[in-house]
């Protein structure tokens, strides 16, 4: 999981396509229902209970499209939406990917989770680094450092125990 804290600096969608039946645009959409793997269908998201559009219900905002005729990998920038998972604005109720130009022989297919390449959902983020916290500095004792009698004293005997770093 991503620690608290971190902030996301980048998330992509990966899906290959096995086939395509020319170039189209292909739009990401905010899945806004819950719904069950093994029960979801055209009309229902869970056996028994109606999507509130056929097909599924997402928010009617592309978050991220691509025009493409080709087949192999398509990826997705949808960082928007994972930082919204993150921070807890949206609730990830998934992905959904359709095409406004679709219909007839202007299809794509997709390999699925079962396929030779699933889909992936790639995300980098990064974390505060804070500095290392030095307590009980007025409570190191001086030492005089001579060449003759004394070589040095490392930094590290000095403050040991006395060093927390979160990072």
């Amino acid at each position: 999981s991503i620690p608290a804290g971190a902030t996301i600096t980048s998330a992509t969608l990966t899906l290959n396509a096995t086939a395509n039946g020319g170039a189209f645009n292909l739009d990401v959409y905010e899945v806004t229902q819950a719904w069950v793997e093994n029960q979801v269908t055209w009309n229902q998201r869970v056996t028994g209970t109606n999507c509130a559009t056929a097909g599924g219900t997402n928010t009617g905002t592309v978050m991220a499209t691509l025009n493409t005729g080709a087949t192999g990998l398509h990826n997705w920038d949808i960082k928007t939406l994972v930082q919204g998972w993150y921070d807890g604005s949206k609730v990830n109720n998934g992905l959904m990917v359709t095409s406004p130009d679709g219909g007839g022989s202007r299809t794509v297919t997709y390999d699925s989770s079962e396929g030779t390449t699933p889909p992936q959902l790639v995300i980098t983020y990064s974390v505060p680094n804070s500095a290392p916290v030095l307590s009980g500095a007025n409570d190191l004792t001086a030492i005089n450092e001579d060449p003759g009698s004394n070589a040095g004293t490392l930094v590290s005997a000095l403050i040991s125990g006395k060093v927390t770093d979160a990072n």
